[in-house]
């Protein structure tokens, strides 16, 4: 029977952490409007710099 910690250290394996983004909070809220207002994706992605 494995222990505890074992098992909690084997939880974490294969895991990758998440890359923290380069918009802030109110850059993302600001985007994420523009496309509510119906601006086209292409255009949001371009002024933000976003490429695929």
């Amino acid at each position: 029977m494995l222990e505890f910690s074992a098992v909690f250290s084997r939880l974490g394996e294969g895991v990758e952490e998440m890359k923290a983004s380069k918009f802030s909070d109110a850059q993302k809220a600001f985007i994420l409007k523009q496309g509510d207002d119906d601006v086209p994706v292409a255009e949001i992605s371009r002024k933000a710099g976003i490429r695929s």
